[in-house]
């Protein structure tokens, strides 16, 4: 997603982008695809999941021997007369695969928030709020330029035209609107975990929005348990409008991925989970903040969540600190701080 929010403004500065991904279960290439973009799919191949342990727990992601995603994605990037800038953005690659493909692109530029492998790129972007330079000095050369910081997270123009809005709205009314959106798939089906654990709120004037991805598996269980609730529900699946959602809610409890900076930067005073390894400094950076309340793990979620929401409901000066930290960590301008730094901004 964050690399589709990059390549749509790119495209309004008169660029050319084209995205090369892997027929996962679940994957977005149709949602590319509508956007636009020229899309290579990969095939997922077997063996991928049938070697020996891997180095890091990410190759596994990549559905493919390493050796074989590199040969197919030269072969793709040869297709293309002229590659500026080859954009990566994937936990199991790292400088061998980037080395690869030197030969055949101008520059690369790596999307990371681990900071635990070494990268041969240009350009290095790290969201994560908190994250510094020095993070990476033993991870990619001395002639890499760094963006480190929630300042370049990659959100969509629309939340820093909310970002007015939806803060000034906040401030001045109580807490009765609860957004709860758990990531693209949501394979576990924590929304319905969430949902029952907050039913015993000792409240009937709340109003829940809940937002399932485009492919989720889980819709129509959610949907049935939405009837059962003993308040005001709103469900989407595959929204468009999440800034404005957004906007219009006083809590909101997701993930601790990407759009835990969207949440910051609409000032949604937020309870985060870590639904993924790969969460962990984000949801941390957040958490000792005091920009969001954090849940680490999951297994504790029914006895955390409750205590969380009531107070965030109840507790007006904690509330309103909460507001204040989240609005400091990002403003939502860093596309286009990211495309000044590519050279790009014409």
């Amino acid at each position: 997603m964050r690399c589709l929010t990059l390549a749509q403004q790119l495209r309004q500065k008169g660029v050319e982008c084209k995205f090369i991904t892997r027929n996962h279960a679940g994957n977005c290439s149709d949602m590319i695809q509508r956007q636009g973009f020229e899309t290579f799919l990969l095939p997922v191949s077997v063996s991928a999941y049938e070697s020996a342990a891997s180095p890091s727990p990410y190759h596994d992601w990549i559905g493919a021997p390493l050796e074989i995603d590199l040969d197919e994605t030269v072969r793709i990037v040869k297709q293309v007369p002229k590659v500026s800038w080859l954009v990566v953005d994937h936990y199991g690659l790292d400088a061998t695969w980037e080395s690869g493909l030197r030969a055949h692109v101008e520059r690369i530029f790596v999307i990371d928030d681990l900071a635990n492998r070494r990268h041969s790129c240009d350009l290095l972007l790290d969201q994560t709020f908190g994250r510094c330079a020095k993070d990476y000095e033993k991870l990619v050369s001395v002639h890499t330029e760094m963006l480190c910081g929630a300042d370049y997270a990659l959100l969509r123009p629309e939340f820093s035209s909310m970002r007015a809005h939806s803060i000034e709205n906040r401030l001045r009314r109580p807490a009765r609107d609860i957004l709860i959106t758990l990531g693209g798939t949501d394979p576990d089906n924590l929304t319905a975990r969430v949902l029952r654990a907050l039913t015993s709120l000792a409240t009937s004037k709340l109003r829940f929005t809940i937002v399932l991805g485009p492919t989720s598996q889980h819709f129509e269980s959610v949907e049935r348990l939405c009837h059962t609730f003993p308040f005001e529900t709103r469900l989407y699946r595959g929204a468009s409008n999440m800034a404005e959602l957004m906007a219009n809610s006083d809590i909101a409890i997701g993930a601790a991925g990407t759009t835990a900076w969207e949440r910051c930067c609409l000032g949604i005073p937020s309870i985060l989970m870590v639904i993924a390894q790969n969460q962990q400094s984000i949801a941390s950076s957040l958490g000792s903040y005091g920009a969001a309340f954090v849940i680490q793990n999951l297994e504790s979620l029914e006895n955390e969540l409750l205590p969380m929401v009531q107070v965030l409901m109840t507790n007006e000066k904690k509330r309103r600190k909460m507001i204040e930290r989240a609005i400091l960590v990002t403003d939502g301008r860093g596309v286009s701080r990211v495309i000044e730094k590519m050279g790009m901004a014409a």
